[in-house]
């Protein structure tokens, strides 16, 4: 069974080509927004995230923070369209992994997706206790 890895983002063009990099090594899932990631994190439980900061909704701040309230063992690494040194610390003292600025290399997602793959505890991302919330409103 291939592991998962979801990609959140509002960019379609941006959900498909990190779609067809991992194809073939990965289960691949997509989100435009955060509500749909918290559901697919929910039941899917991917080894590895990678999460637009700036989206309609829930932002990837607020997912990645929702995340951290949660028993889900995941590698999150940050996607934005600007470089911020600010949020880029911000986000990796809030629990992600990493951080990448937008166009990307393919070269460096790669290296980052065979990394998560290396370490990843099967069993711990497994984990099906729901005893911590998921429920946020935000529009």
């Amino acid at each position: 069974m291939k592991d998962k890895m979801l990609i959140v983002d509002d960019e379609k063009s941006i959900q498909e080509a990190v779609k067809t990099i991992f194809s073939e090594d990965f289960l691949v899932f997509t989100a435009s927004e955060g509500k749909e990631a918290v559901e697919i994190l929910k039941r899917e439980r991917p080894i590895l995230v990678f999460l637009d900061i700036t989206m309609p909704g829930l932002s990837g701040l607020d997912v990645l923070a929702l995340i951290k309230t949660t028993k889900i063992s995941t590698t999150i690494w940050m996607l934005t369209g600007e470089e911020d040194l600010d949020i880029a610390l911000k986000t990796i003292q809030m629990g992600a992994t990493g951080y990448l600025t937008k166009p990307f290399k393919v070269s460096e997602i790669r290296e980052i997706a065979r990394g998560v793959k290396k370490t990843c505890d099967h069993k711990v991302n497994h984990d099906t206790s729901d005893d911590k919330p998921w429920h946020v409103e935000k529009e």
